[in-house]
């Protein structure tokens, strides 16, 4: 026995003429003085100019060659990877058909990772639009002709059911994201294998062995063998056609199961050697980009443009699966190496049809006291707009913050940086009853000024015509733990179209004072126009002006307390004098009494005015809260 791989293997023997009857002992043999590479192929792949390959898995059982079913299957290791909803990897040997689970920061496998074992020639494993598991097994017994495809239980990869048998050579498993039926063709070529169909299986859910389930042909491509297929969000199907022999294998698009005919359109300068993958997609979920390896050379191609396309990666390093990352997992003989933009932040759409949700950001390096935005994005969900989105902020800014999905399923939201350091941001959502984790970031504050915040809780929010008033703010630097105030600095204010500043003293409180020319509703404003060590600040609030004719009302609310955690509540509490009636505005609505107490509970990281206007006879006055 010849083994290119350094490794320990135990040994067995049957007696194959007395019914396989096992021959007692073992012997145990370690080879060694090889390449450490099945195959003997010892060249990792190679990323290009602006990429970086990382090892992701180790160990999966591979070998130089596989003879079974009469099929003789090249160098089988491990295959591309699929992601559960909480971010763990799924692969599977093809030597032998063992499946193994490794989390999200990947690492050597071991028998500890196995789920199951299903046998050789067992393919890539498919999440269904149902969330089921299902995996192709090329060959079960001694011909090419006796493939089958089975659903797994997820714990265990254990055969909950056979879903169709007597398969020649399934492979290229995929899911259409539009009817969740399983799509497959015939990879294997010579001694009456050939067949150039692209085969359905329809409702797969609802079949079994004892009753089989429809298996049509789709579309029947030009030649054969059929190699990687894989489907856009918008049901578009990819297929690499006629790949034996021919690293540069015509790529046909095919239309999905929504369209009224079944068409074929051979993709002009864009080829393949035998998988295929979606990259990037357009809003309305078509494809934007593909990933294709054309002799050896791994290449994302604009379909719009494909002299455009870019080289990731060279030296065959396979087209791999997209994770819930947005970065590319491709398996090459018992290793998995993970493919992602030197400077990070990967941007290709999953694969799986499971729910996931990925992460990203603007800037990965920004300044402290500036903002970044986070967007996340849930694929597969399936629940349209309004889905809650919660990203965690661990580090130095920690905090909570909570967005609803858009109709294109993300979810956005802004932060500042006030604390300098680093945060570590995860995004997680609740899908179809559950949780689903987004990829880590991180992200870096640079050098950069403290976060200024001006408060106008302390100053009245009315006043008399023509008569003076006192105008009073004050300046906290908002990175400080607890905020501390800010001594002299100015500040400027502004209401009804009239000015003054104040500097800033020990407690960081500005006053001034001005006199109103204009009667009625205005806005009061105050303005920090920052310095070296801190940044701009702003605040603005409703400000009555009375005529003093009559007894102007009066107005007075708080909050208790002023600082919350999101998702906590808050009570507000108000009274007025010289008033009828009360309108709440800001932060919340409608009537209120002319005087009360009301809970509020806000869900985000960010400031909250609860403006109350009381009018009567006087006139009306207005007050604001801020949580």
């Amino acid at each position: 026995a010849t083994d290119q791989v350094n490794e320990t293997v135990t040994f067995s023997a049957v007696d194959v003429t007395d019914g396989n009857l096992p021959v007692p002992g073992n012997g145990t043999v370690t080879y060694s003085g090889g390449v450490n590479s099945a195959c003997g192929l010892n060249t990792p792949p190679v990323a290009a100019a602006g990429f970086a390959i990382t090892t992701y898995v180790t160990g999966v059982p591979s070998a130089p060659t596989l003879f079974y079913g009469n099929v003789n299957y090249g160098c089988p290791g491990a295959s591309n990877p699929i992601f559960t909803s909480g971010g763990d990897a799924l692969t599977v040997s093809y030597l032998n058909g063992a499946v193994y689970r490794v989390d999200s920061a990947g690492g050597s496998v071991t028998s500890a990772n196995v789920l199951g074992t299903l046998g050789p020639t067992t393919g890539p494993l498919v999440y269904g639009k149902d969330r089921r598991l299902y995996a192709a097994r090329s060959a079960t017994a001694g011909n090419f002709g006796s493939g089958e495809i089975v659903e797994l239980d997820p714990a265990t990869a254990a055969v909950k059911r056979t879903v169709v048998t007597g398969l020649v050579c399934p492979a290229g498993l995929a899911i259409d994201p539009l009817s969740g039926d399983l799509f497959f063709d015939d990879d294997c070529t010579g001694g009456g294998s050939n067949n150039p169909a692209i085969f359905r299986v329809i409702d797969p859910a609802n079949s079994d062995s004892a009753r089989p389930t429809s298996v049509v042909v789709y579309a029947t491509m030009a030649t054969s063998p059929n190699a990687g297929m894989a489907f856009a969000p918008n049901g578009t199907l990819y297929v690499v056609s006629g790949y034996y022999g021919n690293p540069n294998a015509a790529v046909i698009q095919v239309s999905g199961t929504n369209a009224a005919t079944v068409t074929q359109k051979a993709l002009t300068g864009i080829t393949s050697d035998f998988p295929i993958s979606i990259g990037a997609t357009n809003p309305d979920g078509s494809a934007k980009t593909l990933l294709v390896e054309p002799s050896g050379v791994l290449k994302e191609v604009p379909l719009a443009n494909p002299a455009a396309a870019i080289t990731i990666a060279t030296t065959s390093p396979g087209i791999g699966t997209v994770g819930p990352d947005g970065c590319l997992y491709s398996a090459r003989y018992d290793s998995i190496f993970r493919l992602a933009p030197a400077s990070g932040g990967c941007t290709y759409a999953p694969t799986s049809p499971a729910p996931s949700i990925s992460l990203a950001l603007s800037s990965p390096a920004p300044a402290k006291g500036g903002t970044v935005t986070l967007t996340a994005t849930l694929h597969n969900e399936g629940s349209g707009t309004g889905t809650p989105v919660f990203f965690n902020v661990l580090g130095s800014n920690a905090h909570v913050r909570v967005a609803r999905t858009n109709g294109l399923a993300s979810a956005a939201t802004t932060y500042i940086g006030t604390s300098g350091g680093a945060d570590s941001v995860v995004a997680s959502a609740t899908v179809n009853g559950a949780s689903v984790i987004s990829n880590r970031l991180n992200v870096a504050w640079g050098a950069g000024p403290d976060t200024s915040f001006v408060s106008l809780n302390s100053t009245p929010q009315g006043a008399v015509l023509n008569r003076p008033a006192v105008l009073t703010a004050t300046l906290l630097d908002a990175s400080e733990a607890p905020p501390a105030p800010v001594v002299g600095q100015r500040l400027d204010f502004t209401v009804g179209g009239v000015g003054c500043s104040g500097s800033t003293d020990s407690h960081g409180t500005a006053q001034c004072t001005v006199t109103p020319t204009a009667a009625g509703n205005q806005v009061l404003s105050v303005s920090f126009a920052g310095s070296a060590a801190l940044t701009s600040a702003s605040r603005s609030a409703a400000y009555y002006v009375g005529t003093g004719a009559q007894a102007s009302p009066t107005v007075s609310i708080t909050v208790s307390p002023t600082v919350v955690t999101a998702g906590t509540p808050a009570t507000v509490t108000w009274s007025s004098a010289n008033a009828t009636d009360c309108v709440a505005s800001g932060a919340w609505s409608g009537s209120r009494g002319t005087s009360g107490t009301a809970s509020v509970v806000p869900d985000a990281v960010q400031s909250y005015a609860y403006v109350l206007t009381c009018s009567g006879a006087g006139g009306s006055a207005t007050a604001t809260a801020t949580l």
